[in-house]
């Protein structure tokens, strides 16, 4: 099984953004084994507040992420994590070192399965 993360980063080295105010999501897929690669970036604007035209922007980034079975962020709202748990995905508040916050997961996620 793959486990789909997005990481909210303004660098790719660091999860160092807030859900609400990131801008790029990195796209990380973690393998059974404690391997990973990245996958993807997906660009998006910040989800806090609504759009020009009225959309929910917060719904837009969830939606951006729907494939991923875990975000990680530096902060979060308590509003935005219940909506992303009512879609299935994980809120995890992992500031730090990317790989760090990776080898975490795989401890506490995937390898106690």
């Amino acid at each position: 099984m793959v486990h789909r993360i997005a990481v909210a980063t303004s660098d790719g080295k660091m999860v160092n953004e807030h859900f609400g105010h990131a801008r790029h999501f990195l796209i990380i897929d973690i393998y059974q084994d404690g391997n990973y690669e990245v996958v993807g970036i997906r660009d998006c604007i910040p989800a806090c507040g609504f759009g020009d035209d009225g959309k929910d922007r917060m719904e837009t980034v969830i939606s951006a992420i729907s494939d991923c079975n875990a975000v990680m962020v530096s902060r979060i709202g308590f509003s935005s994590m219940d909506r992303l748990r009512k879609r299935g995905i994980l809120p995890l508040v992992m500031p730090g070192y990317i790989k760090d916050a990776i080898e975490a997961f795989f401890n506490d996620f995937v390898a106690k399965r």
